[in-house]
């Protein structure tokens, strides 16, 4: 990708987006819909791209499953959109702050920095059970790859 961070970091919050947008459902047209939007957008996707992309539309699906089965313990007595707010604006957080680092250790991060960032993400509310950390490790890895890879046509 070179330089363009932003455009990175605009690119996974389209991800996180779409996510929240369908409450970690979609199909295979969503899917092609949504690939398509982004090459709209100027991104060349290449296969390696598109599916490590689909690597961190899963893991956050499975990121935004626990975030609400935590939500909906804590307020199941309580309105919905608290719940659905609380859901959107953590799984926001969680890909702002993992495109931002990716952008920050130029998709190199060394063991120190990687373990910082996951110290970092437990103090701001994200419970980290195994597989929640699994889904991050996803997230950050396939967000590396991209960050490498992805190009944005002129």
């Amino acid at each position: 990708m070179g330089n363009n961070t932003d455009e990175f970091n605009k690119l996974i919050q389209q991800a996180g987006e779409l996510v929240i947008k369908q409450a970690g459902q979609w199909d295979h047209e969503m899917w092609l819909n949504f690939l398509n939007s982004i090459g709209k957008q100027g991104y060349h996707l290449t296969k390696e791209v598109q599916d490590n992309l689909g690597l961190i539309l899963e893991a956050t699906r499975e990121l935004y499953f626990t975030v609400a089965m935590k939500s909906w313990q804590r307020f199941y007595s309580t309105d919905i959109q608290i719940m659905e707010k609380e859901i959107s604006e953590t799984i926001t957080k969680a890909l702002e702050r993992t495109a931002d680092f990716i952008g920050v250790t130029k998709g190199a991060p060394n063991q120190s920095m990687y373990e910082s960032f996951i110290d970092e993400m437990k103090e701001n509310s994200i419970s980290m059970s195994e597989q929640t950390l699994s889904n991050i490790t996803t997230i950050l890895e396939s967000g590396k790859t991209i960050y490498d890879k992805m190009t944005i046509k002129q």
